[in-house]
């Protein structure tokens, strides 16, 4: 099939995951592309005949000024869409029985709000009224709610009770904290289910641990947190929180420090961050030094300013198989020979780092190299042709390299891996980023290839 499909003013990109694909119905209606919905939906029927596929549709519906065709509900209904993403309920003309219509999709499982506001609570409270609505997963965006809410978002969660995954884009320009109201009813709805088994949160002030352990301790299931925020608003008070609340915990994210952000005019000052707020974070979630955990299989650790890396840290996850550490520093007392023995990582990212690549590169190979399949050295400036001559060689089943903006490679590694070596000594990659990369040029990518016969993709 066509990677792009067209039918009168619609786009439908297909996703390039084999057991995903992805919709997006509307770019924004006229009058005249509502009557023509009948010959959209025929052309639903005859492309996309089969319940296999559409199992797996992730919908998207954008409408700005016109109401929703009925036919376009009928569209929803007529397969098990799965997955729907709705940025529409701001609308005036929209009264409550047309903002619930999509959401009554009998095997809807994923439910998304780019912009939550008060119509959006109160359009899937009323959904949730009718008991045809049990979504496993949802995504909230911006909140963008001022006031007493009704419904709050306890009550939304309390009639949701099929609700497993929860993420929250930004929930208040103010501190996550127990004396924030808006803060507190989000903590309330995310205890009430006892079920969860994933929480993101992202939060343009501070965090405060008291708050995320009440979280973390009402729902014993969890397995992926991931948490953006700007500071800690009581790391003074670590010692009185009770340590290892993260300890069955599979995903852990870590964004902390200073993003510059504008909402409704205001422009927000960078926040500083001490720099061993990660570190304190750790100690705190996972304090036991001595027994490792096996639990944690990806850590993703990020902060601005830039902060050491952990390497005393990541000796307590030896079953890690993913591993972001972009932006860290590499200490002065540390090497990369310091980096812990992981047997089964997989996925490594290193960009934005200030690391010594060129004599330990390969020294990090002896120890991740034989199981990584993603490597992310993007915006090293240090990196050169040199350091990466022997990939093929260090990470034998490496399948994706990130070179973003390493403006010291140049067309002659490409020359050298592609076009003048045996086929049997390519490096066996199927993806290599190169975004950025002013010394590569088109004529020389475009001989790579077609000397691999287009099975190495190249995205520069």
């Amino acid at each position: 099939m066509n990677s792009l499909v067209r039918s009168q003013n619609f786009c439908f990109p297909l996703s390039s995951l084999p057991d995903d694909v992805v919709y997006c119905l509307g770019q924004y209606l006229s009058p005249r592309e509502m009557e023509i919905m009948a010959q959209l939906n025929r052309h639903f029927r005859e492309f996309f005949n089969s319940p296999h596929l559409w199992k797996d549709v992730k919908l998207k519906i954008r409408l700005r000024g016109k109401q929703i065709a009925s036919d376009a509900i009928e569209i929803l209904k007529v397969r098990g869409i799965r997955s729907l993403e709705i940025s529409f309920l701001n609308a005036p003309f929209l009264n409550p029985p047309e903002i619930i219509q999509p959401f009554l999709c009998p095997r809807l499982e994923e439910l998304s709000f780019p912009l939550t506001s008060q119509r959006s609570l109160e359009a899937l409270y009323k959904a949730a009224s009718e008991g045809k609505l049990k979504p496993r997963k949802l995504a909230f965006g911006r909140v963008d709610v001022y006031g007493k809410l009704k419904p709050t978002f306890e009550e939304v969660f309390k009639s949701l009770p099929s609700v497993e995954e929860v993420s929250f884009d930004s929930v208040d320009l103010n501190d996550i904290t127990c004396t924030n109201p808006l803060a507190f009813d989000v903590q309330k709805a995310l205890c009430s289910n006892g079920k969860l088994t994933s929480i993101s949160l992202q939060c343009q002030g501070a965090i405060e641990l008291s708050w995320l352990k009440a979280l973390i301790s009402s729902n014993p299931h969890l397995q992926r947190l991931c948490l953006r925020f700007q500071r800690l608003a009581d790391e003074g008070e670590l010692h009185k929180v009770k340590q290892g609340a993260f300890s069955s915990l599979e995903t852990l994210g870590l964004h902390v420090g200073g993003e510059c952000y504008r909402n409704k005019g205001i422009t927000c000052r960078r926040l500083p961050v001490p720099t061993p707020v990660t570190n304190l974070i750790l100690d705190w979630a996972f304090p036991n030094n001595k027994v490792p955990n096996r639990n944690l299989t990806c850590l993703d650790v990020t902060s601005r300013p830039r902060i050491p890396i952990m390497f005393t840290q990541l000796h307590k996850f030896p079953a890690l198989k993913k591993l972001n550490l972009t932006g860290a520093v590499m200490p002065d007392e540390h090497s990369l020979q310091d980096f812990p023995n992981f047997q089964s990582l997989e996925w490594l990212e290193l960009n934005s780092c200030q690391l010594g690549i060129r004599a330990e590169l390969h020294f990090l190979s002896q120890k991740v190299g034989r199981t990584l399949c993603y490597l992310g050295l993007g915006k090293i400036p240090s990196i050169t042709n040199n350091d990466l001559r022997d990939l093929a060689v260090m990470f034998p089943v490496l399948r994706t390299l990130d070179l973003t903006e390493c403006s010291k490679i140049t067309d002659a590694l490409l020359v050298e891996w592609y076009i003048k070596q045996k086929r049997s000594e390519w490096p066996k990659l199927r993806k290599l980023i190169l975004k950025g990369c002013e010394e590569i040029t088109v004529d020389v990518v475009n001989s790579v290839r077609l000397k691999t016969r287009n099975q190495l993709l190249v995205d520069l």
